[in-house]
């Protein structure tokens, strides 16, 4: 049995997983484009339950093909 803690997978096939998954989780396409974007800046291949990013929001958007910025901005639900 393998570790939780210390399991890691592929960013870009957890993105994948994501985007197959996100008409069944609510996800929209903008925030697809967005976890993209943040997930490029992450260093190397793999990630973990304990992966940070941290991206400056100006370099954020130039990933982002084109949403605007008030779209990044987190809003209370």
């Amino acid at each position: 049995m393998t570790d939780p803690a210390t399991e890691t997978i592929d960013k870009w096939e957890a993105c994948k997983l994501v985007e197959k998954a996100a008409g069944s989780l609510g996800i929209r396409p903008r925030a697809l484009t967005v976890l993209k974007a943040v997930v490029s800046f992450h260093e190397g291949n793999s990630i973990d339950k304990n992966s940070v990013v941290w991206a400056p929001n100006k370099k954020l958007l130039g990933r982002c093909n084109g949403i605007s910025a008030p779209t990044l901005v987190i809003r209370p639900h």
